[in-house]
């Protein structure tokens, strides 16, 4: 906004009019608040700083008036603490304002900052207490031995015994059970989750098969894992680039078939060509059963299938 002198004032042939004092209060209020604290309200930053150095309040002091009468500068000064300094204003709030900031500055300057409070240092119980709750354990502290003065606890996670400690408190034996359980779990490897497993091992398979050919960036991947005594593999691989549509099936009117996508569809074929590839391999091997990567897992119930005497499992 444009602020003249006069009452109107005309730019560029546009009137403008001047900025009422309300609106020229507020804006003075909204461009304050852009300002950090000490800025803002130094007078009251200066207070809760000295407060906080353990000092005597600030003392303010007119210390001279000059200017002219339509125009006067005013000097405060301020002593707190050992600094003791003077600023001007154009009136009595802005030069303590001024001065309340130059004062900050000094105290600053000088190194004559608040101490920062020591961190407070957590017990190993509430270390292990917010592991459990990062890795989504059960914990619990069941007593061994409860004695006058003699303690033994147990830290439980998942129902396994990971520490056991004694203590002349009860508190005490907790706190070495925790201390104990934190180290002995972050010695030992944690297992990574299986489900995070057969993600990891998907796309290092898909990304292995698809290393020089550009895939849409909005593709599907479905797969099929086998897990043996001899680890996880991928057995069957899909991907796709979207699902059916009802309009593939207008027959379906009950919504009654499963509306799988490409990636799916093709997960279960490459499954089939893995089955039927085993199939035969096993029937090339004769009766014992035995597959590509391991052995089968034991005979078979019932009647012999045709090829494989003794009901060997091909798979």
């Amino acid at each position: 906004s444009l602020r003249t002198a006069g009452p109107r004032s005309i730019h560029r042939g546009t009137i403008w009019e001047p900025d009422s004092p309300d609106e020229m209060k507020r804006q003075r209020e909204e461009d304050d608040k852009l300002l950090p604290p000490e800025e803002r309200d130094a007078v009251s930053w200066l207070q809760r700083h000295a407060h906080s150095m353990r000092w005597e309040l600030p003392v303010y002091e007119e210390a001279s008036r000059s200017g002219e009468a339509h125009n006067p500068v005013f000097t405060f000064r301020v002593k707190v603490g050992p600094v003791d300094i003077t600023a001007d204003g154009t009136n009595k709030k802005l030069a303590k304002q001024n001065v309340a900031r130059a004062a900050m500055a000094a105290a600053k300057g000088q190194g004559l900052v608040p101490r920062e409070k020591p961190q407070k240092i957590k017990s190993h119980a509430q270390g292990l207490h917010e592991l459990v709750q990062r890795q989504g354990w059960q914990l619990s502290y069941p007593w061994v031995q409860r004695t006058p003065f003699d303690f033994v606890c147990a830290a439980v996670i998942n129902g396994k015994t990971v520490s056991e400690e004694r203590g002349s408190t009860r508190r005490q034996a907790r706190e070495n059970a925790s201390q104990r359980a934190n180290q002995t779990l972050r010695t030992e490897p944690t297992r990574q989750p299986f489900a995070l497993s057969i993600v990891d091992l998907a796309m290092a398979s898909f990304g292995s098969l698809t290393e020089h050919i550009r895939t849409a960036s909005s593709s599907c991947m479905a797969c099929f894992v086998m897990e043996s005594a001899s680890g996880m593999k991928v057995v069957g691989m899909g991907s796709g680039t979207g699902y059916f549509s009802d309009r593939l099936n207008p027959e379906d009117q009950d919504r009654e078939m499963v509306m799988d996508g490409h990636a799916e569809v093709l997960a279960r074929r490459s499954l089939l060509r893995f089955l039927y590839n085993q199939l035969e391999l096993a029937l090339s091997k004769g009766p014992t059963g035995v597959t590509k990567g391991g052995a089968s897992p034991g005979p078979m119930e019932g009647p012999s299938p045709p090829g494989l005497p003794g009901g060997a499992l091909p798979w």
